[in-house]
């Protein structure tokens, strides 16, 4: 039994069922290399029983505390039937990328079931209709929450579940695994009590490393190395979320991506993305009359460690603001803007340090922890004391065109990232690649009462990329030909 770090339960404070806090992975496979061609849902439930032994995230539930006295524990439960986390699906004929991704956003928006383990799999057959996918692929969407993939656990997935050959290795049986006993809440409450002391001895710790993080911040916005951004009004996608979700996606030729890096020193993946989606939020919100004079702000990962030794997750992510310099209208103009507004803030994230934040959230007591994301939730709080965030953008490795499941062997696939409180669109970057050759796959999800039509969105960042391509020294004729064609 193992208990969740505060940045982990942070997830599972913040949700309610019109925020889940599941991150989606779409997958699609190629059957053709499987020893017999093909894939079922039952050989998919059988690979999934083997692989229990190498994942945590397959075996684990959630145990709460007694009145949310302290942070809930992970307990190994692998006695469960692991076909009820597995479900068997089909699209209609004749259907497209579109229809899977309105799919997707359906599974999206059902909050997972906190008292099995926190995950569940949708086997999608029927892709025939997919550009660029071949006749008789399948997709596997996977559901896994937050609190248990972060830091090392989505890496660990992979691994479970994937292998270098289509011959898939053999792994130990559920029946030979361990399971924990159900602890009683006398011993939970016991537990808290003492965690609580543990941390108020914490606190004066906590102190003392806020210091000198309190001068680094002063310093850097005294020399320039950072600079506060600017409150901008809040907009529609700042409004109230429902239990709705809708997912989109535009695909790039990977090898189009460092061409636009070389265009200006030191820009990385990210700084790309970032311009392309400040350019389709341009687009988008200039057709609907809404775009404020001032950049757009978003929230970007960055990654830290905790001091403690005995979390799971071994890392814990939290946000730093990026201006997406929407202000600006020459796509290449902005792409270098988008690049030093990113070494801005990677210099802020920086002098705040890897540990303060997520050692904050260790420290303080669970009921008071809990009861301030809370308050922060209903009231907008941290909302009203911070820059808004118009969006959220973050990058998640993909798999490789070399791993395979149950013997079929990965083709492509994108992620879809969790609404947060009053962020109703938020971006996950995904790369697949393979020798230098694959995609990048740029997908959102978003609430549709704040984003009511997608497919127009799709196209502003379609728009947005060739417009930037377009832009670049030695352009090619061809981004011009289909920037007019876009317009």
């Amino acid at each position: 039994m193992q208990q969740l770090s505060g940045q982990d339960a942070l997830f599972l404070h913040t949700e309610n069922n019109a925020l889940p806090q599941h991150m989606l992975s779409v997958n699609i496979y190629n059957p053709a290399t499987a020893g017999s061609g093909t894939v079922t849902y039952a050989d998919i439930v059988a690979h999934f029983k083997q692989r229990l032994s190498r994942s945590k995230i397959l075996r684990q539930r959630l145990v709460e505390v007694p009145l949310a006295l302290d942070q809930p524990y992970w307990l190994e439960a692998a006695d469960y039937a692991v076909e009820s986390h597995i479900q068997h699906l089909a699209l209609p004929q004749q259907a497209n990328w579109q229809t899977l991704c309105k799919l997707v956003g359906q599974l999206h928006a059902e909050p997972l079931n906190k008292t099995q383990p926190l995950w569940e799999a949708y086997f999608i057959e029927d892709l025939d209709g997919l550009d660029e996918v071949p006749d008789g692929s399948f997709a596997l969407v996977l559901k896994v929450h937050q609190a248990a993939l972060n830091g090392v656990g989505r890496q660990e997935l992979t691994t479970a579940l994937h292998d270098l050959t289509p011959a898939p290795q053999n792994y130990p049986q559920k029946s030979s695994l361990q399971v924990d006993r159900q602890p009683g809440s006398f011993e939970l409450l016991s537990r808290a009590y003492g965690n609580s002391w543990y941390k108020l001895g914490q606190l004066g710790g906590l102190a003392t490393q806020a210091v000198p993080v309190a001068l680094r911040i002063r310093e850097g916005r005294k020399d320039g190395t950072f600079e506060p951004l600017a409150d901008n009004p809040k907009l529609r996608f700042n409004g109230s979320i429902s239990t709705s979700r809708v997912v989109g996606l535009r695909r790039f030729a990977a090898d189009r991506v460092p061409h636009i890096q070389r265009s200006v020193e030191g820009t990385t993946l990210n700084d790309v993305m970032l311009t392309v989606i400040a350019g389709a939020l341009r687009h988008y919100l200039q057709d609907k009359n809404e775009l404020p004079e001032h950049s757009l702000v978003c929230g970007c990962p960055f990654t830290g460690t905790s001091s403690s030794t005995d979390q799971q997750s071994g890392k814990a992510v939290g946000l730093t603001n990026v201006s997406l310099c929407s202000d600006i209208g020459n796509p290449r103009q902005r792409l270098v803007a988008v690049q030093q507004a990113a070494l801005r803030s990677s210099a802020f994230a920086h002098a705040l340090g890897e540990q303060l934040p997520n050692d904050a959230a260790d420290v303080l007591p669970a009921p008071l922890f809990s009861g301030l994301v809370n308050l922060s939730r209903r009231t907008g709080m941290l909302q009203a004391l911070a820059p808004t965030r118009h969006t959220v953008v973050s990058t998640v490795p993909g798999l490789q065109r070399s791993l395979f499941l149950a013997g079929a062997q990965f083709v492509t696939g994108f992620n879809a990232a969790p609404l947060l409180p009053k962020i109703g669109l938020v971006h996950t970057v995904t790369t697949a690649a393979a020798k230098k050759r694959g995609e990048v796959t740029l997908a959102f999800t978003a609430c549709p009462t704040l984003l009511p039509d997608p497919q127009r969105y799709e196209q502003c960042l379609q728009r947005a990329f060739v417009e930037l391509l377009a832009a670049l020294p030695q352009a090619s004729p061809r981004a011009a030909e289909r920037l007019e064609e876009l317009a």
